[in-house]
């Protein structure tokens, strides 16, 4: 172990129990032996391994004890501690293969490198060293987090080929929730020319929402209720863990179902913060409050982001919402976090417009209205279009309003309704009828009648209202014109 030199031979039944505050692996994993094989052979048959703190690689795992065992084919290990439980098999022939099966693992790295050595770049040689210690890889991991993700299952299987330079992927999955992510080519290449990796995948989830906190515990996601589907196809310059802002190019196109976007603060929405929706959601809840108090509801949302030059390009992005439609288009630099969008916004008239009608019909003045509708027809102004500027950074976006357009709508009676108000004809007065009181002589008491007019009275009819029933008329409704056949 550690700088001692190679132990030659590997006596049978020797058991070596270790007891240490630190142990670091990544030396053992990386450090060719005399027989070409990726790793050295521990000289030793069994043994538990107790370590207060366990390195590999950048990553470490506190309070872990393992019973190692050799059999045929190499190496296997029943891991325990606080933060991992699981079945870790190493065989070092024909082509090194680590074999992971964990109930349980949480790996955080050590400690945090400066900004500048964490991006610089290897040399071809270091890299192709790198790549010709990574051995085939078969996890399968349930309740793992890596970093601020965490998944409910991950699968990942891959190949290494140093000669040819090559590294990929045969499966890689993982779900979260109802969520799920599958990538369907995973690879990274080199050569003396170039070093690059590329990822390819799709995304489908039946609670957006649900997925994103499952992955990313703490973060606010303004989505909510919305199922989503998408594709991504991403590359960049250098090795899988070499990927920076300023190298990214590809694509991610997806489609959210209905949902609505919640208010909350821009700041760790994660995607959406690039389009300041709470923003956006604000300035436009000054002029339409009462659609727009619980949060922007919306029966689709699709759009796509094209990455390129350190950039976040917005194909255009359309939603179709409960209260009006949306299209956002513009970018973010990812590197100086500037916003650059165009906003328009088309309020659904059809949706608002009941709302003018409401207050300029109701029970008690909805008889004027009808008298009056067959010789001036009621007429309100509204806002048809609304257009933004998104400008400022994701950390202190600023949104102005840079037009507005408005018309005239005549608010339509339904022909229905028409009808029912030309049938009512006024009934003629009763002449028999005695004549109502006067305003302020309906409290006054009565002189006593005289025994024939009580008599006369008696024998007569019940007096009818001077004024007909009217028909009960339903509401009037805005913009519904008579239907062509």
């Amino acid at each position: 172990l550690g700088t001692q030199q190679p132990f030659k031979g590997t006596p049978k039944g020797v058991t070596l129990d270790l007891q240490l505050p630190k142990l670091d692996l990544t030396p053992w994993l990386t450090q060719p032996s005399s027989d070409g094989a990726s790793s050295p052979s521990l000289p030793f048959d069994q043994g538990t391994w107790r370590v207060d703190e366990l390195r590999l690689y950048d990553y470490q795992l506190p309070q872990v004890e393992m019973a190692i065992h050799r059999f045929e084919q190499g190496l296997q290990a029943h891991v325990s501690g606080t933060e991992i439980l699981a079945e870790l098999q190493y065989q070092p022939k024909p082509q090194p293969l680590v074999q992971l099966k964990a109930h349980q693992l949480t790996l955080v790295k050590a400690d945090s490198k400066p900004a500048d050595e964490q991006v610089k770049r290897k040399s071809f040689a270091e890299q192709m060293k790198q790549l010709a210690a990574i051995p085939q890889l078969d996890i399968h991991c349930q309740q793992c987090r890596i970093e601020d993700y965490f998944f409910d299952e991950l699968r990942f299987r891959s190949q290494t080929d140093a000669n040819a330079g090559r590294l990929w992927a045969e499966e890689a999955w993982f779900k979260v929730g109802s969520g799920e992510v599958v990538l369907e080519q995973f690879d990274w290449q080199l050569s003396e020319e170039r070093s690059r990796s590329q990822l390819k995948g799709q995304i489908q989830a039946s609670d957006f929402d649900e997925m994103t906190r499952g992955l990313m515990p703490g973060t606010e996601f303004p989505v909510k209720d919305s199922e989503v589907e998408g594709e991504f196809l991403f590359s960049w310059a250098g090795a899988p863990y070499e990927l920076a802002l300023e190298n990214l190019a590809g694509h991610f196109n997806w489609a959210l179902g209905p949902g609505h976007i919640a208010e909350m603060s821009d700041k760790g929405a994660r995607v959406f913060t690039l389009l300041s929706m709470d923003s956006l959601i604000r300035k436009i809840r000054l002029d339409f409050s009462d659609v727009f108090d619980q949060g922007l509801f919306y029966n689709e949302m699709v759009g796509g982001f094209e990455f390129l030059d350190g950039q976040v390009i917005s194909d255009p992005i359309k939603m179709d919402g409960v209260a009006g439609d949306m299209t956002i288009k513009g970018k973010t630099n990812l590197m100086t976090q500037a916003l650059d969008y165009d906003v328009v916004f088309n309020p659904d008239l059809t949706g608002s417009l009941p709302l003018l009608a409401g207050l300029t019909i109701n029970p008690v003045t909805g008889i004027y209205v009808l008298a009056l509708h067959t010789v001036m027809k009621p007429v309100v102004e509204v806002v048809t279009q609304i257009r933004f500027q998104v400008s400022g950074t994701t950390e202190e976006p600023v949104v102005t309003e840079v037009g507005r357009s408005k018309k005239e709508i005549q608010v339509e009676q339904p022909p229905a309704q028409e009808k029912a108000a030309a049938s009512v004809k006024p009934t003629p007065p009763d002449k028999n009828q005695p004549p109502k009181p006067l305003l302020g002589q309906a409290d006054r008491p009565a002189p006593p009648l005289e025994p024939q007019e009580k008599s006369e009275l008696d024998q007569s009819a019940q007096p009818a209202e001077l004024l007909p029933d009217l028909p009960v008329v339903a509401p009037l409704t805005v913009g519904e014109g008579k239907k062509s056949d």
